[in-house]
C-alpha cells in the first residue's frame, strides 16, 4: 500500500437551537468545501444541528478558520 498523507479535518455546524438545518445550507457548505479540496467524511445529528465532518490531505493549504461557509 502506498504511503498516504495524513488527513486534516474540518467540522462545520448547521442549524441552531431555534431552527434546524436546511438542505440548501448543507448543499452550500458541501459545494464550497469541494471547491477547496475537502470531501465529506461524515454527518452527525446533534439536537436540531448537524455536524458536517470534512477531510482532505494535510499537505493542501489550510483555509482561514475565521472564514465561514458558504461564502
Amino acid at each position: 500500500m502506498a504511503d498516504r498523507a495524513p488527513w486534516e479535518y474540518r467540522v462545520e455546524t448547521l442549524g441552531s437551537i431555534w431552527r434546524g438545518s436546511r438542505p440548501q445550507d448543507l448543499e452550500g457548505i458541501l459545494n464550497q468545501a469541494a471547491g477547496e479540496g475537502w470531501e465529506l467524511s461524515e454527518i452527525a445529528a446533534h439536537g436540531n444541528r448537524l455536524w458536517v465532518v470534512l477531510r482532505r490531505e494535510a499537505e493542501r493549504r489550510s483555509r482561514d478558520r475565521s472564514a465561514s461557509w458558504p461564502q
